[in-house]
């Protein structure tokens, strides 16, 4: 119908808290005709029907999809959980108490393939995020 972006091109080097738009203004059609927020939920849950997290995040087969005629919105308040300020590390530390929240961004799919929990970001990661932000500014002028 032309009333779903297909893209969210909104500036990704703004500041704030980092939320997945997935399944919120954007969703994915894959392979086996199933419908996600997003592509790499696929990659994470996609083949595993039996796991807890596959009926939370996909949306079903698409024939049933378009039947429906509107978005599950229970479903789409499981994507709506995914922000940066509910996150948490390996070691059980908040993500919302930390001082980089607001210049962080960690996909929680991606942290999950890291650490099989979906928005459970590796410790490595947070190190390298914060190295980057101390050092981002030394190199403004070269790029």
């Amino acid at each position: 119908t032309g009333k779903m972006p297909m893209e969210n091109f909104k500036d990704p080097g703004r500041k704030g808290i980092f939320a997945c738009f997935a399944g919120r203004d954007r969703l994915a059609l894959l392979p086996d005709n199933s419908v996600w927020g997003c592509y790499l939920f696929y990659d994470l849950l996609g083949h595993l029907p039996e796991h807890p997290d596959y009926q939370k995040y996909c949306f079903g087969k698409l024939p049933a999809f378009i039947r429906a005629g509107r978005i599950n919105q229970s479903k789409a308040a499981n994507y709506r959980d995914l922000r940066q300020d509910y996150f948490f590390t390996v070691k059980q530390e908040l993500c919302s108490l930390c001082p980089e929240l607001k210049n962080c961004s960690a996909c929680p799919v991606v942290a999950a393939l890291a650490t099989s929990r979906l928005a459970v970001i590796p410790d490595w990661t947070c190190r390298v995020k914060q190295i980057n932000a101390r050092l981002k500014p030394l190199f403004a002028g070269l790029y």
